[in-house]
């Protein structure tokens, strides 16, 4: 067992120290968050870190992010941040956060959103769908940000105003 935690701990160096030459500190920092996982195997990931799980849907007009955790907070809300920068790459006008499963955000799981919403505000914009807890509501209404963000009960409801949107 030692020898595989060993073992592991150098691979994820080594990825570490490569992803940092050949992309720069700037893709570094989006790539370990998103894609490092991969590279390090289940092993270690389930060891020693946090991963948010979370599912995509692309279509050609938006991104469905659907985020499958209980808590949004201060251990996955860098990844999320991280993952909305690199889904900015792609090329749909409208980002959709679904967050059905989303029972607790926190101050940091607030900011992450806030990345999406500033990076899709002047491309499209974004939709959280799903909203149902109560804690997740409250925060959202107490930062006042229910006036800013475009909160819609469903996909169904959002594709509908994304034709609006297209239409006006």
């Amino acid at each position: 067992m030692h020898s595989v935690r060993f073992f592991t701990n150098w691979w994820f160096e080594m990825c570490k120290a490569v992803l940092h030459e050949w992309c720069g500190a700037f893709l570094y920092n989006i790539s370990y968050m998103v894609n490092i996982r991969y590279l390090c195997g289940v092993y270690y990931a389930k060891e020693n870190f946090i991963w948010m799980e979370y599912a995509l849907e692309k279509s050609d007009k938006y991104i469905l992010l659907t985020i499958n955790e209980k808590n949004l907070n201060t251990a996955n809300a860098a990844e999320l941040k991280s993952l909305l920068v690199y889904l900015f790459q792609d090329p749909q006008r409208y980002l959709v956060i679904d967050l059905g499963a989303v029972e607790y955000i926190d101050s940091s799981g607030l900011s992450a959103i806030l990345t999406g919403y500033r990076l899709w505000r002047d491309r499209g914009g974004m939709f959280l769908i799903g909203v149902k807890a109560e804690p997740v509501r409250r925060l959202i209404e107490i930062s006042k940000l229910d006036d800013v963000l475009t909160i819609v009960p469903d996909l169904d409801t959002a594709l509908a105003e994304m034709v609006e949107s297209d239409d006006a």
